[in-house]
Protein backbone atom coordinates (compact mmCIF):
# COMPACT_ATOMS: atom_id res chain seq x y z
CA UNK A 1 0.00 0.00 0.00
CA UNK A 2 1.22 3.45 -0.81
CA UNK A 3 2.53 5.03 2.35
CA UNK A 4 5.46 7.20 3.43
CA UNK A 5 8.39 5.50 5.07
CA UNK A 6 8.17 5.07 8.82
CA UNK A 7 10.81 6.96 10.75
CA UNK A 8 12.72 6.20 13.90
CA UNK A 9 10.21 8.26 15.83
CA UNK A 10 7.30 6.05 14.82
CA UNK A 11 7.00 4.38 18.21
CA UNK A 12 6.47 0.64 17.94
CA UNK A 13 6.77 0.91 14.17
CA UNK A 14 10.36 2.08 14.38
CA UNK A 15 11.48 -1.38 13.27
CA UNK A 16 8.42 -2.32 11.23
CA UNK A 17 8.72 -0.75 7.81
CA UNK A 18 6.36 -3.46 6.63
CA UNK A 19 3.44 -1.95 8.52
CA UNK A 20 3.74 1.01 6.22
CA UNK A 21 2.73 -1.38 3.45
CA UNK A 22 -0.32 -2.64 5.17
CA UNK A 23 -2.08 0.42 4.09
CA UNK A 24 0.20 -5.00 -1.22
CA UNK A 25 2.73 -25.54 -14.02
CA UNK A 26 6.19 -26.79 -13.53
CA UNK A 27 8.83 -24.50 -12.31
CA UNK A 28 11.47 -24.45 -15.01
CA UNK A 29 14.60 -26.33 -14.07
CA UNK A 30 13.51 -27.10 -10.51
CA UNK A 31 11.38 -30.20 -10.90
CA UNK A 32 8.99 -28.76 -8.29
CA UNK A 33 5.33 -28.46 -9.12
CA UNK A 34 3.94 -24.97 -8.93
CA UNK A 35 1.78 -24.97 -5.77
CA UNK A 36 -1.89 -24.12 -6.05
CA UNK A 37 -4.70 -23.96 -3.54
CA UNK A 38 -6.94 -26.88 -4.47
CA UNK A 39 -7.15 -25.64 -8.04
CA UNK A 40 -9.04 -28.69 -9.25
CA UNK A 41 -11.96 -27.88 -6.98
CA UNK A 42 -11.54 -24.11 -7.43
CA UNK A 43 -11.23 -23.16 -3.80
CA UNK A 44 -9.77 -19.89 -2.61
CA UNK A 45 -7.42 -19.87 0.38
CA UNK A 46 -8.58 -17.19 2.81
CA UNK A 47 -5.76 -15.36 4.54
CA UNK A 48 -5.13 -12.27 6.60
CA UNK A 49 -2.59 -9.73 7.75
CA UNK A 50 -2.98 -8.22 11.19
CA UNK A 51 -0.99 -6.26 13.76
CA UNK A 52 1.12 -6.45 15.76
CA UNK A 53 2.93 -8.73 13.33
CA UNK A 54 4.76 -11.97 14.19
CA UNK A 55 2.79 -12.47 17.40
CA UNK A 56 0.96 -15.65 18.33
CA UNK A 57 -1.51 -13.56 20.30
CA UNK A 58 -2.41 -11.64 17.13
CA UNK A 59 -2.90 -14.85 15.17
CA UNK A 60 -4.98 -16.49 17.90
CA UNK A 61 -7.13 -13.38 18.29
CA UNK A 62 -7.95 -13.46 14.58
CA UNK A 63 -8.90 -17.13 14.80
CA UNK A 64 -11.27 -16.31 17.66
CA UNK A 65 -12.66 -13.30 15.79
CA UNK A 66 -13.52 -15.18 12.62
CA UNK A 67 -14.07 -18.68 13.99
CA UNK A 68 -11.57 -20.33 11.63
CA UNK A 69 -7.81 -20.47 11.23
CA UNK A 70 -6.65 -18.61 8.12
CA UNK A 71 -5.15 -20.61 5.28
CA UNK A 72 -2.42 -17.95 4.87
CA UNK A 73 -1.03 -15.61 7.52
CA UNK A 74 1.33 -12.70 6.85
CA UNK A 75 4.54 -12.30 8.86
CA UNK A 76 7.44 -9.96 8.20
CA UNK A 77 11.22 -10.00 8.12
CA UNK A 78 13.58 -7.05 7.54
CA UNK A 79 16.94 -8.02 6.08
CA UNK A 80 18.82 -5.45 8.14
CA UNK A 81 16.67 -5.48 11.27
CA UNK A 82 18.85 -6.68 14.17
CA UNK A 83 15.84 -8.10 16.03
CA UNK A 84 13.85 -9.47 13.12
CA UNK A 85 16.08 -10.54 10.24
CA UNK A 86 15.56 -14.24 10.91
CA UNK A 87 12.58 -16.44 10.16
CA UNK A 88 9.92 -16.02 12.87
CA UNK A 89 10.12 -18.54 15.68
CA UNK A 90 9.50 -22.21 14.95
CA UNK A 91 7.13 -22.22 17.92
CA UNK A 92 4.86 -19.74 16.14
CA UNK A 93 5.26 -21.37 12.73
CA UNK A 94 4.51 -24.86 14.05
CA UNK A 95 1.49 -23.54 15.96
CA UNK A 96 0.16 -22.08 12.73
CA UNK A 97 1.02 -25.22 10.80
CA UNK A 98 -0.96 -27.36 13.24
CA UNK A 99 -4.02 -25.35 12.23
CA UNK A 100 -3.38 -25.61 8.50
CA UNK A 101 -1.95 -22.10 8.08
CA UNK A 102 0.88 -21.34 5.64
CA UNK A 103 3.10 -18.34 6.48
CA UNK A 104 3.56 -15.57 3.95
CA UNK A 105 6.80 -13.75 4.73
CA UNK A 106 6.91 -10.07 3.77
CA UNK A 107 10.67 -10.15 3.08
CA UNK A 108 11.99 -6.58 3.00
CA UNK A 109 15.51 -5.71 1.80
CA UNK A 110 15.88 -2.79 4.14
CA UNK A 111 17.47 -1.62 7.36
CA UNK A 112 14.34 -0.86 9.33
CA UNK A 113 15.97 1.55 11.76
CA UNK A 114 17.32 3.50 8.76
CA UNK A 115 14.76 2.77 6.03
CA UNK A 116 16.34 5.07 3.47
CA UNK A 117 19.64 3.22 3.59
CA UNK A 118 20.83 1.92 0.22
CA UNK A 119 22.67 -1.04 1.72
CA UNK A 120 20.35 -3.62 0.17
CA UNK A 121 20.19 -2.29 -3.38
CA UNK A 122 19.18 -4.72 -6.08
CA UNK A 123 22.56 -4.44 -7.79
CA UNK A 124 24.37 -5.42 -4.56
CA UNK A 125 22.01 -8.36 -4.07
CA UNK A 126 22.54 -9.50 -7.65
CA UNK A 127 26.35 -9.42 -7.38
CA UNK A 128 26.31 -11.57 -4.25
CA UNK A 129 27.07 -9.08 -1.47
CA UNK A 130 24.33 -10.53 0.75
CA UNK A 131 24.64 -14.23 -0.05
CA UNK A 132 25.60 -15.18 3.50
CA UNK A 133 22.34 -13.76 4.84
CA UNK A 134 20.24 -15.32 2.07
CA UNK A 135 21.81 -18.73 2.68
CA UNK A 136 21.29 -18.43 6.43
CA UNK A 137 17.64 -17.57 5.89
CA UNK A 138 17.30 -20.46 3.46
CA UNK A 139 18.69 -22.85 6.05
CA UNK A 140 16.06 -21.63 8.51
CA UNK A 141 13.34 -22.21 5.93
CA UNK A 142 14.62 -25.74 5.41
CA UNK A 143 14.59 -26.44 9.16
CA UNK A 144 10.96 -25.41 9.32
CA UNK A 145 10.13 -27.66 6.38
CA UNK A 146 6.56 -26.58 5.67
CA UNK A 147 5.60 -24.47 2.68
CA UNK A 148 6.48 -20.79 3.05
CA UNK A 149 5.50 -18.02 0.64
CA UNK A 150 8.22 -15.38 0.18
CA UNK A 151 6.96 -11.94 -0.81
CA UNK A 152 10.30 -10.32 -1.58
CA UNK A 153 10.54 -6.53 -2.07
CA UNK A 154 6.81 -6.13 -2.56
CA UNK A 155 5.25 -3.19 -4.43
CA UNK A 156 8.61 -2.62 -6.05
CA UNK A 157 7.21 -0.47 -8.85
CA UNK A 158 5.74 2.09 -6.44
CA UNK A 159 7.45 5.23 -5.16
CA UNK A 160 6.96 4.69 -1.42
CA UNK A 161 9.61 2.13 -0.43
CA UNK A 162 13.42 2.39 -0.23
CA UNK A 163 13.76 -0.64 -2.54
CA UNK A 164 11.67 0.97 -5.28
CA UNK A 165 12.68 0.89 -8.91
CA UNK A 166 14.33 4.14 -9.96
CA UNK A 167 16.64 4.68 -7.01
CA UNK A 168 20.42 4.27 -7.52
CA UNK A 169 21.20 0.61 -8.14
CA UNK A 170 17.53 -0.27 -8.53
CA UNK A 171 16.54 -0.71 -12.16
CA UNK A 172 14.23 -3.17 -13.86
CA UNK A 173 17.32 -5.13 -14.91
CA UNK A 174 18.95 -5.25 -11.47
CA UNK A 175 15.62 -6.14 -9.85
CA UNK A 176 15.11 -9.16 -12.08
CA UNK A 177 18.77 -10.14 -11.66
CA UNK A 178 18.48 -9.92 -7.87
CA UNK A 179 15.27 -11.94 -7.91
CA UNK A 180 16.83 -14.73 -10.00
CA UNK A 181 19.96 -14.71 -7.84
CA UNK A 182 17.91 -15.26 -4.68
CA UNK A 183 15.90 -17.99 -6.39
CA UNK A 184 19.08 -19.71 -7.54
CA UNK A 185 20.39 -19.80 -3.97
CA UNK A 186 17.17 -21.08 -2.38
CA UNK A 187 15.65 -23.22 -5.12
CA UNK A 188 18.29 -23.77 -7.79
CA UNK A 189 20.33 -26.84 -8.56
CA UNK A 190 19.66 -30.55 -8.06
CA UNK A 191 19.66 -30.20 -4.25
CA UNK A 192 17.90 -26.87 -3.47
CA UNK A 193 18.64 -25.27 -0.13
CA UNK A 194 14.99 -24.44 0.62
CA UNK A 195 12.69 -26.45 -1.68
CA UNK A 196 9.73 -25.43 0.51
CA UNK A 197 10.09 -21.74 -0.47
CA UNK A 198 7.39 -20.40 -2.79
CA UNK A 199 8.12 -17.13 -4.60
CA UNK A 200 5.37 -14.49 -4.77
CA UNK A 201 6.15 -11.74 -7.30
CA UNK A 202 4.02 -8.98 -5.85
CA UNK A 203 3.80 -5.54 -7.48
CA UNK A 204 1.33 -3.04 -6.13
CA UNK A 205 -0.65 -3.04 -9.35
CA UNK A 206 -1.92 0.14 -10.95
CA UNK A 207 -5.43 1.44 -11.54
CA UNK A 208 -4.09 2.65 -14.89
CA UNK A 209 -3.45 -0.90 -16.16
CA UNK A 210 0.28 -0.19 -16.57
CA UNK A 211 2.11 -3.18 -18.09
CA UNK A 212 4.66 -4.74 -15.76
CA UNK A 213 6.43 -7.00 -18.25
CA UNK A 214 9.91 -5.37 -17.89
CA UNK A 215 9.93 -6.30 -14.19
CA UNK A 216 9.12 -9.98 -14.73
CA UNK A 217 12.00 -12.27 -13.54
CA UNK A 218 11.00 -15.18 -15.78
CA UNK A 219 8.47 -17.98 -15.77
CA UNK A 220 10.66 -20.44 -13.91
CA UNK A 221 11.41 -18.02 -11.08
CA UNK A 222 7.88 -17.26 -9.90
CA UNK A 223 5.28 -19.48 -8.24
CA UNK A 224 2.58 -16.86 -7.66
CA UNK A 225 1.70 -13.39 -8.91
CA UNK A 226 0.52 -10.98 -6.22
CA UNK A 227 -1.14 -7.58 -6.04
CA UNK A 228 -2.59 -5.06 -3.59
CA UNK A 229 -6.27 -4.11 -3.93
CA UNK A 230 -7.63 -1.33 -1.69
CA UNK A 231 -10.84 0.68 -1.76
CA UNK A 232 -9.69 3.99 -0.29
CA UNK A 233 -12.85 5.95 -1.18
CA UNK A 234 -13.34 8.79 1.31
CA UNK A 235 -9.93 8.21 2.91
CA UNK A 236 -8.26 9.64 -0.19
CA UNK A 237 -11.19 11.65 -1.53
CA UNK A 238 -11.76 8.97 -4.15
CA UNK A 239 -15.01 7.48 -5.42
CA UNK A 240 -16.21 4.21 -3.96
CA UNK A 241 -14.74 1.48 -6.15
CA UNK A 242 -15.69 -2.18 -6.13
CA UNK A 243 -13.12 -4.94 -5.99
CA UNK A 244 -14.16 -5.89 -9.54
CA UNK A 245 -13.24 -2.45 -10.85
CA UNK A 246 -9.91 -2.45 -9.04
CA UNK A 247 -9.06 -5.97 -10.17
CA UNK A 248 -9.78 -5.30 -13.84
CA UNK A 249 -6.97 -2.76 -14.08
CA UNK A 250 -4.53 -4.96 -12.19
CA UNK A 251 -5.31 -7.97 -14.32
CA UNK A 252 -4.74 -5.86 -17.43
CA UNK A 253 -1.31 -4.97 -16.07
CA UNK A 254 -0.26 -8.63 -15.99
CA UNK A 255 -2.03 -9.68 -19.18
CA UNK A 256 1.26 -10.23 -21.03
CA UNK A 257 2.75 -12.43 -18.30
CA UNK A 258 2.59 -16.21 -17.86
CA UNK A 259 -0.69 -17.44 -16.38
CA UNK A 260 0.57 -18.11 -12.88
CA UNK A 261 -1.74 -18.59 -9.87
CA UNK A 262 -2.62 -15.28 -8.22
CA UNK A 263 -2.58 -14.32 -4.54
CA UNK A 264 -4.20 -11.00 -3.65
CA UNK A 265 -1.58 -10.26 -1.00
CA UNK A 266 -3.37 -7.25 0.51
CA UNK A 267 -6.97 -6.13 0.24
CA UNK A 268 -9.38 -4.09 2.33
CA UNK A 269 -12.06 -1.43 2.17
CA UNK A 270 -12.92 1.62 4.19
CA UNK A 271 -16.38 1.61 5.77
CA UNK A 272 -16.99 5.28 4.93
CA UNK A 273 -18.76 6.15 1.71
CA UNK A 274 -20.38 2.84 0.88
CA UNK A 275 -21.38 -0.62 2.04
CA UNK A 276 -18.26 -2.38 3.27
CA UNK A 277 -20.05 -5.67 3.95
CA UNK A 278 -21.31 -5.77 0.38
CA UNK A 279 -17.84 -4.81 -0.90
CA UNK A 280 -16.37 -7.85 0.86
CA UNK A 281 -19.17 -10.25 0.01
CA UNK A 282 -19.48 -9.30 -3.66
CA UNK A 283 -15.75 -8.81 -4.14
CA UNK A 284 -14.69 -12.22 -2.91
CA UNK A 285 -17.48 -13.93 -4.86
CA UNK A 286 -16.37 -12.02 -7.94
CA UNK A 287 -12.78 -13.18 -7.50
CA UNK A 288 -14.01 -16.77 -7.39
CA UNK A 289 -16.37 -16.58 -10.36
CA UNK A 290 -14.48 -14.25 -12.70
CA UNK A 291 -10.80 -15.00 -12.10
CA UNK A 292 -10.20 -18.69 -11.36
CA UNK A 293 -6.45 -18.06 -11.26
CA UNK A 294 -6.95 -16.37 -7.88
CA UNK A 295 -6.03 -19.02 -5.32
CA UNK A 296 -5.54 -16.86 -2.22
CA UNK A 297 -6.68 -13.54 -0.71
CA UNK A 298 -5.31 -11.83 2.40
CA UNK A 299 -7.49 -9.26 4.15
CA UNK A 300 -5.62 -6.40 5.86
CA UNK A 301 -7.20 -6.40 9.29
CA UNK A 302 -5.29 -3.40 10.66
CA UNK A 303 -6.13 -0.08 12.30
CA UNK A 304 -3.34 2.14 11.02
CA UNK A 305 -4.42 4.89 13.40
CA UNK A 306 -3.01 2.91 16.32
CA UNK A 307 0.30 2.02 14.68
CA UNK A 308 2.23 5.26 15.07
CA UNK A 309 2.63 6.09 11.38
CA UNK A 310 2.31 9.85 11.07
CA UNK A 311 -0.60 11.04 8.95
CA UNK A 312 -2.33 7.68 8.64
CA UNK A 313 -5.63 7.02 10.35
CA UNK A 314 -7.25 4.49 8.03
CA UNK A 315 -8.91 1.63 9.86
CA UNK A 316 -9.40 -1.44 7.69
CA UNK A 317 -10.50 -3.83 10.44
CA UNK A 318 -13.34 -6.26 9.90
CA UNK A 319 -15.02 -5.06 13.11
CA UNK A 320 -15.94 -1.82 11.34
CA UNK A 321 -18.58 -0.57 10.90
CA UNK A 322 -19.56 -1.04 14.51
CA UNK A 323 -22.74 -2.94 13.68
CA UNK A 324 -20.60 -5.93 12.68
CA UNK A 325 -21.92 -6.26 9.13
CA UNK A 326 -18.48 -6.53 7.52
CA UNK A 327 -17.29 -9.18 9.94
CA UNK A 328 -20.52 -11.10 9.44
CA UNK A 329 -20.06 -10.97 5.66
CA UNK A 330 -16.50 -12.28 5.99
CA UNK A 331 -17.55 -15.11 8.30
CA UNK A 332 -20.33 -16.06 5.91
CA UNK A 333 -17.73 -16.46 3.17
CA UNK A 334 -15.63 -18.67 5.42
CA UNK A 335 -18.54 -21.09 5.77
CA UNK A 336 -18.70 -21.68 2.02
CA UNK A 337 -16.84 -24.62 0.54
CA UNK A 338 -15.35 -22.52 -2.27
CA UNK A 339 -13.52 -20.41 0.31
CA UNK A 340 -11.85 -23.32 2.09
CA UNK A 341 -8.78 -23.58 -0.11
CA UNK A 342 -5.33 -24.46 1.16
CA UNK A 343 -1.84 -23.72 -0.09
CA UNK A 344 0.21 -26.86 -0.64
Amino acid sequence: MRQPIATASSGPLRRLVVLVALVACIVGGSGISSPVADAASRQIAMGALSAPLNKRTTYDAFVRLTGRAPAIWALWVGWGDPLNHDLPSLTLLNHMRSKGTVPLIIWQPVISKDPRSARFRFDTIARGDHDAYIRSFGAQLARYGGPVILRFAHEFEGYWFPWRIGLPGNTAATFTEAWRHIWDILRGGPAPLAPNARFLWSPHGCDCAERLTPLWPGDGYVDYIGMSVYNWASLRHMPWRTMARLMRARMAGIADLPKKPIIVAETASTHRGGNKAQWIRDGYEMLYSRWPRVVGVLYTNVDMGTQGVAGHTEDWRLVLPRGGAALTAYKQLLRKERFRGRIR
